[in-house]
């Protein structure tokens, strides 16, 4: 038996890099902002004057809304004034969020895969194999705080012998597709055979 105490989970966008650039000058707290400004190369003209931008860093999200329509390849966007939550550097990603098409709402259950090497925002980590290892539908309690954890165990059992290191969170999808990802707490090891088990509450997350 294992006991997850906490995934350091990341949000998986699956948005079209069609509809994306980087940030050219950084965004801070420090202060209200009313422009963007962004590498313009292949970015295309905005869809009117109330597109919303997704900007992330790779760990923290925010959605700005602009004010004003731009020109394909724009280098700047004038945005209804905000401050940013947090401190995007200069490349953290710009989307266009109601130009993109490409999103798709998770399709349930969501389900946890194991895995012996951790993934990136771009790829999924090496899942574990063998044995009678399967993904796990996975099921929350109610968010409080910008954190939420399971509700229900996520049992493993007939597991390979594998040292488990994280875990990707995939949709059921025809092509399920990846929504979240992260590393444990601590790695943990199995044997063949073995039942890896997270008891409900302790597989968490927090969005930061």
């Amino acid at each position: 038996m294992a006991n997850l105490v906490t995934v350091e989970a990341n949000a998986i966008l699956n948005l079209t890099s069609g509809y994306a650039s980087t940030v050219t000058t950084a965004a801070t707290t420090t202060g209200a902002i009313t422009t963007i400004s962004i590498t313009g190369t292949n970015f295309p003209a905005s869809s009117g004057s109330v597109d919303a931008l997704l900007i992330t860093d790779g760990t923290h999200y925010q959605v700005f809304n602009a004010s004003a329509s731009w020109s394909a390849a724009a280098t700047s966007i004038t945005l209804t004034s905000v401050t940013p939550t947090f401190n995007f550097p200069i490349g953290s990603a710009v989307y266009d969020l109601t130009l993109t098409s490409s999103y798709k709402p998770p399709i349930g259950p969501i389900k946890v895969a194991l895995n012996t090497a951790v993934g990136s925002p771009s790829a999924p980590g090496t899942e574990t194999s063998g044995g009678s290892y399967a993904r796990q539908p996975l099921y929350f309690s109610v968010a409080s705080a910008e954190a939420n954890a399971s509700n229900a165990a996520l049992t493993y059992t007939n597991m390979p012998a594998a040292t488990i290191t994280s875990v990707d969170e995939f949709d059921s999808a025809g092509t399920p597709i990846r929504r979240w990802w992260g590393s444990l707490s601590a790695n943990k090891t199995t044997n063949l055979g073995d039942t890896f088990s997270i008891a409900s509450g302790s597989y968490s997350k927090t969005l930061s």
